[in-house]
């Protein structure tokens, strides 16, 4: 008798990510099991039972995660695209039973093809996923709402690197429209999906400097990082400061400098006590932070010598990064370094000559 159907596993696996791909645990032993788990099914597969090409397909989709995991992309291509084509093959004879498969080893196929730069590839398979999605949820159930949300949120990236930003944009809203109603149910589970899409909304509509658009999208966030930080601060902190420092950009994009300052100031305090921890994650996003408040101060006619104190600050950061990896950091420290000797003489007494933009 065959075991039952892992629809239901999959589904909890997928639901974490906006993204779809897990992240597999197990390393190299667990890889191992998969590879010879989807070398006997794929023995037993091509024999042409029904219920051992389902099999085959969800373990080489497994492989193909587990293999994206380690780096292989063009491995974890050739697995899910065998995924694909079992599951087309099992969804001609029951649709009810396996559309949901075909759908995320679609999407798991496009996440691996866009890794690969495949792009016009990545987006066809990203259209069809969200296409099969939607049947699931207007055909079968509304539980399936997750993995439209998750497969719309795929398609807009995809949109992006076609230069289709307006498709983008709508792809992603409607994802966020999605996520916005599962997280007023169940906000343990879908939080930290809906502030991911947030920010990607906030991205695009800061490509195109509509700030005043961008600006209650980025409260938004902030709101949502706020409760998923009380429920695990050291998992989200980094992202409530992201957050932070994105609505204090749109605040300044409004000319609300006050107000961004206050955004930007409690970023850079986040972050202070972030890298005091972990410095090589954090220090890079704590100069930014402390470059951007050293402008909101200098626009707001501070004391020059505090605008000097925490511009020296954001420029020590950046000197000791750019010396580590010149190719990463080098612009920006010589940005701030000139910034840095432009305004020194306003501290010596010389008088305002121009006003800053804000930090890159």
């Amino acid at each position: 008798m065959p075991p039952p159907t892992t629809s239901s596993v999959w589904q909890t696996l997928w639901a974490t990510s906006p993204h779809g791909c897990p992240k597999w645990a197990g390393g190299a032993e667990a890889l191992a099991a998969a590879e010879e788990s989807a070398a006997i099914r794929d023995r037993l597969g091509a024999g042409g039972v029904r219920f051992y090409v389902s099999e085959d397909a969800t373990a080489q989709l497994n492989l193909g995660a587990r293999l994206a995991d380690q780096g292989r992309t063009e491995e974890a291509l050739a697995a899910t695209e065998k995924a694909v084509i079992g599951f087309r093959r099992t969804v001609e004879v029951n649709p009810a039973a396996h559309t949901f498969d075909l759908a995320m080893a679609l999407n798991n196929y496009g996440t691996h093809l866009f890794k690969a730069d495949r792009f016009a590839d990545a987006l066809a398979a990203a259209e069809e996923s969200v296409a099969l999605w939607r049947q699931l949820v207007l055909k079968w159930s509304l539980a399936h709402e997750q993995g439209l949300a998750m497969a719309l949120f795929n398609l807009g990236t995809c949109k992006v690197a076609a230069g289709q930003q307006a498709e983008a944009y709508a792809a992603t809203e409607e994802s966020a429209g999605i996520y916005r109603k599962l997280a007023a149910g169940n906000p343990a589970a879908n939080d930290e999906s809906l502030a991911t899409v947030l920010g990607r909304l906030t991205t695009l509509l800061q490509s195109e400097e509509r700030y005043a658009e961008a600006l209650p999208i980025t409260t938004e966030t902030v709101a949502v990082c706020r409760r998923l930080v009380v429920a695990d601060p050291a998992a989200h902190e980094a992202g409530l400061a992201h957050a932070l420092f994105e609505q204090g950009m749109m605040l300044s994009g409004c000319n609300r400098e006050l107000e961004a300052r206050f955004a930007v100031e409690e970023a850079v305090d986040i972050r202070r006590r972030l890298a005091g921890a972990d410095p090589a994650a954090h220090l890079p996003r704590l100069a930014q932070a402390l470059y951007a408040l050293s402008l909101l101060k200098y626009n707001m006619h501070d004391d020059m010598s505090d605008v000097l104190n925490t511009l020296s600050e954001s420029m020590v950061i950046y000197q000791r990064l750019a010396a580590a990896d010149p190719e990463t950091f080098a612009d920006t420290a010589r940005e701030v370094r000139a910034t840095f000797a432009e305004l020194l003489p306003e501290a010596e007494g010389r008088s305002r000559s121009r006003r800053f933009g804000r930090a890159p």
